[in-house]
Parts: structure tokens; sequence; C-alpha cells
């Protein structure tokens, strides 16, 4: 099982590993289904560019990471709602917190969630995937920096927030400015959640921050910065969220600081399981499953059907080859 550019996957040649939705929510390929070129040409007329698969060179690999598809689909389905609520100036807030505490709870109770890839729906359903995309990744920030309870959800609503002035305004330079003028008649005027709306885009090293470079970091804005360049990156590339992880480091001490770069490698794994990478003695393996390291998973090097534990690999990722 691993998530892949369905434009690299040959007709026939595999299996989808988990349901793939169409533009209302419903399931139109169930698990188990080989992707014929029919199959593989409907995903691409509906933009569906990726999808968690199954090939003879992944029948092996374990993600219990990814989230399980009905949940996240139930939390794009009620964004879907909160947005197109929205234009008619209408409020779900009831519907909007009930994603935002599950959300939360699975941040705390498990000890990594992937998302399934914003792209791996139809285009009508991705911004509403972007936001919850974003949404689970700083909630797992959010719990690993020890973010106090109301800070947490409050971080948790704001990024699924963020990208609602794109529905409320015909210039999308200006949506988040239109996003926080909504946002703000919602909350109360002490609330975060409006701020995060409206500085999710360009945050500065300075002058937004209410810490120093060697205090812990905390500014919400800033987590909901780096999490939606995390999402937007891991569908733009052929590497993915890999490739999306070494332009955010490349980013050091520019835009965001080691401590917040630091926070987000410790939520999201470099090397996606079902991934080829590339050893530092030349050889390539496959990630069969991560590990509590998120730089030494468990390995098997092509070729061969054994699994090296990574406290017995001496040579360890070095980059890349296929995600």
């Amino acid at each position: 099982m691993h998530i892949t550019d369905l434009s690299t996957v040959p007709p026939e040649q595999a299996a989808a590993s988990r349901p793939v939705y169409g533009t209302i929510g419903q399931p139109i390929i169930e698990p188990g289904t080989v992707l014929s070129a029919a199959l593989l040409e409907d995903m691409r007329r509906l933009g569906i560019r990726h999808a968690v698969i199954t090939d003879e060179e992944t029948r092996d690999v374990r993600f219990d990471e990814l989230i399980e598809s009905k949940l996240w689909m139930r939390y794009v389905l009620i964004m879907r709602k909160v947005y197109l609520n929205a234009t008619s100036g209408d409020f779900a807030e009831f519907e909007l917190f009930d994603a935002a505490m599950s959300i939360v709870e699975q941040a705390r109770t498990r000890s990594m969630i992937v998302p399934l890839p914003t792209s791996s729906v139809p285009c009508a359903l991705q911004p509403f995937a972007h936001v919850v995309n974003v949404a689970i990744w700083a909630a797992q920030i959010g719990v690993h920096i020890d973010l106090h309870a109301s800070s947490l959800v409050d971080l948790t609503v704001g990024c699924l927030l963020h990208d609602i002035g794109k529905l409320l305004t015909e210039q999308q330079s200006e949506h988040a400015e239109a996003g926080y003028r909504f946002v703000k008649r919602q909350f109360p005027p002490s609330s975060d959640i409006p701020h995060i709306v409206l500085q999710h885009q360009n945050v500065p090293m300075a002058g937004l921050r209410r810490f120093t470079l060697d205090k812990p970091f905390v500014e919400l804005t800033r987590i909901c910065q780096m999490c939606n360049y995390l999402d937007h990156l891991s569908c733009e590339g052929e590497a993915m969220h890999y490739g999306a992880l070494e332009v955010l480091m490349a980013l050091h001490n520019t835009m965001f600081t080691g401590d917040e770069l630091q926070a987000l490698v410790q939520v999201a794994p470099k090397y996606m399981p079902g991934s080829t990478i590339k050893v530092h003695d030349g050889r390539t393996a496959v990630v069969v499953k991560l590990t509590e390291r998120a730089d030494r998973p468990m390995l098997r090097f092509s070729g061969t059907s054994t699994i090296v534990m990574p406290d017995g690999l001496s040579s360890m990722p070095a980059s890349l080859v296929k995600p």
C-alpha cells in the first residue's frame, strides 16, 4: 500500500487500497478494484491525481498511520457545508466544532496521523480537503508542543476556516481579509481564530511573533502557515510529501525557524510507507513501515524479501527515488 501519482500507474498493474470518492463524497471505486485504463481516465477527468494503491512492490507495506477514509471524508463534507453556508451568511458552528474536536481527539490519541492527499478527491472537493489536511497536521504539531487545550482547539478551528474567504470574494488576493471579516463576526474579540484566518498566508519571521528565537514554537498563525505550505506543496511536485518537506527545510531561518521546522518533522514523516529510497551505499529499498524515528523507517531492499530494522542498518535513507 502506498500513496502514488496516478500518472505513473500502468493500467491493470495496481489496485485501489482505499475507496476513491466522487464529487459529492460517494465511493466510486472500492478497495481491491484493479485500476484499468478506463478507471484511470475517469479519475483524471475528475481531477484526481493521487490515490492509495497496492502494487507488486508494496504488497507487504503497512501504513497504519494513514487516516481512516470514511472519517477523513466526513471532515471534508462537513467543511464543504461550513464553507457553502457562509456564502449565504450562515455559520454552521456546531458541525465545524464537531469536526475540530474530532481532529483534536485523533491527534491526542494516535501517535501519528497522515491525511489522504488533497488531490485524491475530485476538484470540486479539493478546497475542503485542503483545509482538513492543514488542520490535521496543525493539530498534531499543537499536541507535540503541548499547546493549552483551548489554544489547540482555536488552532484547529482556525486552520479549518483559513480559506473561507475564497468563497466570499471574487478577488482571491483579498481572501484572507474577506475571511477575517466573516470569522470575526462569529467569535468573541479575544479569540485567536480570526487572526489565524487573516495571517495564514504571510507571517514574517519578526513583527507578528510573540516569542523570541530561543523560546518554544507557540505562534498559532505560523503553525497554520507552515501546514498550509506543506499541503499545497505536497500536491504540486512529483516528489509529493518528501518534496514538500525538502522545500520547507530550505526556508530555514528565512521563513521558518529551526524550532518550527523541527516541530513539523516530528509529526510529518519524510519517507512515506511504500516509497522507494536510495541509501548511502547506493542500494534502493522500499519503506515498509514507519518507526518512532521519522528519519529511520523499516526497509526492505529491492529485489529481496528481507526486512531491515533501523537499528541494524548502518546506511540510512539518503534520497527519494520514487514516492
